[in-house]
């Protein structure tokens, strides 16, 4: 792939695309490859010099910059520089790349660990071999710290997270739920394209509580959403950030462990609604059964999440 015109284009090292760098990514870190000092592997170029190469906006280029320090590609420093009349200024950032090799390695290393325990977790679940401690707490705080914490990578897509939680306690597996939240808001961030929306509500009906997460995706087939609960299931083999395909099986084994259901609707570029509907109290106690629930989806306002401050390099 190349960046720029034909007279200043650069060309990507082909071991990137083995990261899942989004376009950006790839972008700024190509350029400041093309200009490191190859014994040293620095380099300095200002931020307007980067934008202008490789056609973004300075803050833009800045965003780039602190997600490819987040993926410890590279560090920056300060420079200062010394001007005629012995003032000083500050200078360009001092750029150092890690050696690509090292990044790889750190990478599958990441993901090999990642998919061990989540496959051990999975098979626990599905064996029903895993303690299940349940306590009283309240699940709309819950949802909401899930959502606190996709807040910047939603803000990175300019997307908007909208909540409407109504105060719901229950009695469950508070450490298993967190796996399901963070699973279906995250692909729900994952698979909705650059300034859409990610809606989330939690509302009590009856003996039940039940949550919606809907995006405005790229929805899936009939086909697609028959699989998704499967083991190592990918929906769009060819998304650069793809995960490994657990952890969609991951939340209907949790949802079930806790005496509820998930219900899926969607069509293809209409996005998805992911419906998980749980018991209030344990099965046991209340001898109660998952209510049938309307197609109907709650229509009550809902709030938008304050964004989180903007961090600046």
């Amino acid at each position: 792939m190349k960046y720029g015109n034909d007279r200043n284009g650069f060309f990507l090292p082909n071991e990137l695309f083995q990261l899942g760098l989004d376009y950006g990514e790839l972008a700024v870190y190509s350029f400041l490859k093309r200009c490191e000092n190859r014994k040293t592997h620095q380099c300095w170029p200002s931020i307007r010099t980067i934008g202008q190469a490789v056609g973004m906006s300075e803050n833009t280029v800045r965003k780039y910059i602190r997600r490819l320090e987040e993926r410890e590609l590279i560090t920056t420093e300060p420079t200062e520089v010394i001007t005629k009349s012995s003032g000083r200024r500050n200078g360009n950032l001092l750029f150092t790349l890690r050696p690509i090799g090292g990044v790889i390695d750190d990478h599958y290393a990441s993901q090999l660990a990642e998919l061990a325990n989540n496959a051990l977790l999975l098979t626990k679940l599905e064996a029903k071999n895993l303690p299940v401690v349940k306590k009283t707490f309240w699940l709309d705080e819950q949802v909401s710290r899930c959502l606190t914490l996709m807040q910047g990578s939603a803000k990175e897509k300019n997307q908007t997270l909208r909540a409407d939680l109504e105060p719901v306690e229950i009695r469950s597996s508070e450490e298993l739920l967190s796996h399901v939240w963070i699973n279906l808001v995250g692909n729900a961030v994952k698979y909705t394209p650059e300034g859409g929306t990610i809606t989330v509500t939690l509302h009590l009906l009856g003996v039940n509580v039940i949550v919606t997460v809907t995006d405005t995706g790229i929805g899936m087939t009939d086909e697609v959403r028959q699989h998704i609960f499967d083991r190592y299931y990918q929906a769009d083999p060819s998304n650069t950030r793809k995960g490994i395909g657990l952890g969609l099986p991951i939340v209907q084994n949790v949802v079930k462990v806790c005496g509820g259901r998930i219900e899926v609707e969607s069509a293809p570029g209409r996005g998805s609604t992911f419906r998980v509907v749980l018991p209030v109290g344990l099965p046991a106690e209340s001898s109660l059964a998952v209510e049938p629930v309307d197609d109907e989806l709650p229509s009550d306002s809902r709030k938008e999440l304050p964004p989180p401050p903007d961090s600046q390099s």
